[in-house]
């Protein structure tokens, strides 16, 4: 009886599942809401498939996601016609008998799962397939039109010329470089013509299979390509269709503040004679100051702004010598430049060529400021026969004199020129300047600020016949107008040319 029992109730439980079953079926079944063939599974998996920046872990997960929504959509709000109807319909078309009880989670799982399975294993492996082949086609459709468009590009002919309009260069040597060892030689060597020009042309292929030369070298005429170097290199870039270099004689510009005078030429003639003695005057400016900068010339950097701090010392030694009346005298000069600090941007600094003549011209133009600080030390000694009435005696005395001065202000540079014919106006053109001479390059000063300050001590030894001696030492300050030593309007000149 037991096992009758328990044999029913088996029986009964397999019926309720297989029934479920069966609606389950009818519901994914052609014709019906849940039934998706492969077609539908291709369009939706495809894009996705397609996608690059889909993982493949994510395309997985994606995939599982909406296959298992598929499978349990019986199961949920998404069947409108609902469970019980799809019964019904299995009891009708099945033959079934009895109730639908006993339907549970678990079941509901077993029998999606047997559905995800079926697609796993029999549907979606051709869907998979398909959408496979047909991306590999497409890629493959894609990879021949970029094969194509590169094979095209890099068949593509490069007009390559070179224009010399100095015809420097003509009949000159040209050789691209680098070149590898693929190159061949020959057909990357060539030569300006009588005009200045040069044409060829080659294949972007055939350019990188060469090493990719970005260089023109210029030999001269007659040289051994293989062993001289280059009088000229050019650096170029490859740019469909053509490349067009144009070689022009580059604008020339002022690099360096040379001193009109030399060194030599400014310190001549410094000593002051006269009848009763020499001496070196104390010159503050400009000769401490054109002394330096004729020792240190001044740099133009190729931004043209210049800001420099120079320093220096001169001494000029120790003249001497006796005067007329049989007295002794010396004298010394030096100086000592602490700062001359120069800051100045040049709105123009560009050379060009004098036209109708094989001079150039220079248009120059800036300001700035400038501070300058010198001391200068002079020295004067005198030894003499004192007259007296009973006793003689003899000095000997010196005066150190010491003089400290500043200055600050503006400061313009600029050219000095002249028209070469005076009846006619200097005109400015692209190619060149007509009927300009420069004569040179001025440092002038502006708006100075001036502070001096100065001190001489004194010293006197007497010595009388009897050999008794006195000595007097003595010290006080020198007056001295700072506003006369550096004028508003001051000027230092400089060469040009500059050889």
């Amino acid at each position: 009886m037991d096992y009758a029992i328990n044999k029913f109730g088996t029986t009964a439980i397999e019926g309720r599942a297989d029934i479920y079953r069966d609606a389950y079926a009818i519901y994914y079944s052609k014709g019906e809401d849940g039934f998706k063939g492969s077609n539908h599974w291709y369009k939706t998996f495809y894009p996705m498939f397609s996608d690059p920046t889909m993982t493949e872990e994510s395309l997985k997960t994606e995939i599982d996601k909406i296959v298992t929504a598929h499978c349990n959509e019986f199961w949920t709000a998404t069947n409108k016609s609902g469970i019980d109807y799809y019964v019904s319909e299995a009891r009708e078309k099945m033959a079934w008998t009895g109730g639908g009880a006993g339907l549970n989670q678990g079941l509901q799982d077993s029998i999606s799962q047997e559905r995800r399975s079926l697609l796993y294993n029999d549907v979606l492996p051709g869907v998979f397939r398909q959408i496979a082949l047909k991306i590999n086609m497409d890629n493959e459709t894609k990879l021949r039109a970029e094969y194509k468009a590169l094979s095209d590009y890099l068949n593509k002919t490069v007009a390559f010329s070179v224009t010399d309009t100095k015809k420097t260069y003509a009949k000159h040597q040209v050789r691209f470089s680098p070149l590898n060892d693929k190159a061949e030689i020959a057909n990357w060597t060539g030569k300006f013509k009588d005009d200045g020009t040069l044409n060829t042309a080659f294949t972007l292929y055939g350019h990188m299979v060469a090493g990719s030369p970005n260089k023109l070298d210029i030999y001269a005429p007659d040289a051994d390509m293989e062993k001289d170097e280059p009088v000229k290199s050019i650096e170029f870039k490859v740019t469909p269709p053509a490349v067009e270099i144009v070689i022009t004689e580059e604008a020339g510009r002022l690099t360096t503040l040379i001193t009109q005078r030399s060194s030599s030429e400014i310190v001549s003639n410094f000593l002051v004679e006269d009848e009763y003695k020499s001496y070196f005057p104390e010159d503050l400016y400009p000769l401490p100051l054109e002394h330096l900068l004729s020792q240190q010339p001044i740099s133009i950097p190729r931004d043209n702004v210049i800001s420099t701090s120079l320093s220096g010392s001169w001494d000029a030694g120790t003249e001497s010598g006796t005067n007329s009346q049989g007295a002794e005298w010396s004298t010394s000069y030096r100086y000592d430049v602490h700062n001359f600090d120069l800051n100045l941007t040049l709105n123009v600094n560009m050379e060009l060529p004098v036209i109708g003549t094989d001079k150039k011209g220079l248009l120059l133009d800036g300001a700035g400021t400038y501070s300058y600080t010198v001391t200068v030390t002079s020295v004067t000694t005198g030894y003499q026969e004192v007259p007296a009435i009973l006793e003689k005696a003899w000095t000997d005395s010196s005066v150190t004199r010491t003089i400290t001065f500043t200055s600050t202000g503006d400061v313009a540079l600029y050219t000095s020129s002249r028209a070469i014919d005076s009846s006619k106006g200097v005109v400015v053109y692209p190619e060149g300047i007509d009927n300009l001479e420069t004569l040179g390059v001025i440092l002038e000063f502006e708006n100075p600020v001036n502070q001096i300050s100065a001190k001489a001590n004194y010293y006197t030894k007497t010595i009388w016949e009897d050999g008794k001696e006195k000595e007097e030492t003595d010290s006080g300050p020198v007056n001295i107008d700072p506003g006369a030593i550096l004028l508003n309007g001051s000027k230092i000149y400089f060469r040009y040319p500059v050889n």
